[in-house]
């Protein structure tokens, strides 16, 4: 039997997006951890942009505040998949909050950053009405 590695599991969890399996993919990444293992910045973002499909923006923003507790340190590609999670509910608030994070955490927004979060505005007629 090949010994398990970070490779492997980035490996799975990224399939796990295009499963359309947020949940089986935030397993994987605790699994990781649980045998000491430590996630990249590659396992952490393919886990958060295995919640892009169902939405799950939620899980996406605790898995950004587990980055900044235990590691790694989140790059713009981490708050893009993020961001894109909102921008499929219409969860503009906290699109632009990530935007906010991002600057925060010192990388710079992309075009892909800004156009997912202005979407999220645009993406509910009543958005605007507030």
């Amino acid at each position: 039997m090949l010994p398990t590695n970070v490779i492997a599991y980035n490996c799975a969890i990224s399939a796990c997006k295009r499963g359309g399996q947020w949940q089986t993919a935030a397993d994987l990444l605790a699994e990781m951890r649980q045998i000491d293992l430590v996630p990249d910045v590659i396992s952490v973002t393919a886990s958060i942009a295995a919640c892009e499909p169902s939405g799950e923006w939620s899980q996406a923003i605790l898995a950004i505040a587990d980055m900044k507790e235990l590691g790694p340190v989140p790059n713009v590609i981490t708050f893009n998949a993020a961001v894109s999670s909102c921008h499929k509910t219409g969860n503009w608030q906290q699109a632009l909050n990530l935007v906010a994070q991002t600057r925060l955490s010192r990388c710079e927004p992309n075009a892909r950053t800004l156009t997912a979060a202005l979407s999220s505005c645009g993406s509910r007629q009543d958005n605007w009405k507030r």
